[in-house]
């Protein structure tokens, strides 16, 4: 009993869309609510005490508020001994914003 070429290709091609329907998915960028109890820097911009919302995307974060961009930092995904209990904001005595853990993540975000 044969496989015909054109069942193998109808195959084929259902399994490329699959892929390709799956992959948006796999790179959505990470989201993050956190609230700052006091002034913090990252890069050259303040952030005001307050809510903001996380955007992830590779080695980038942006910090939302209101649904604009206030302000953006580069920095890499490091692994942590453990997972995170909490969504947390590590700072310097300055306010400058050093790592972000994210609850749930055995990485943490660290910005230089």
């Amino acid at each position: 009993m044969g496989v015909s070429r054109r069942n193998i290709l109808a195959v084929s091609v259902a399994l490329l869309a699959a892929l390709a329907l799956a992959i948006p998915v796999l790179a959505r960028p990470d989201r993050a609510e956190i609230v700052l109890s006091r002034t913090c820097h990252v890069g050259s911009s303040s952030l005001p005490a307050g809510k903001y919302q996380l955007l992830f995307d590779g080695n980038k974060v942006s910090f939302l508020r209101d649904r604009k961009v206030i302000a953006e930092a580069t920095g890499e995904w490091k692994r942590a001994e453990r997972r995170a209990e909490q969504t947390a904001v590590s700072y310097e005595q300055s306010g400058r914003i050093l790592e972000i853990r994210l609850s749930g993540r055995d990485a943490y975000f660290a910005i230089p």
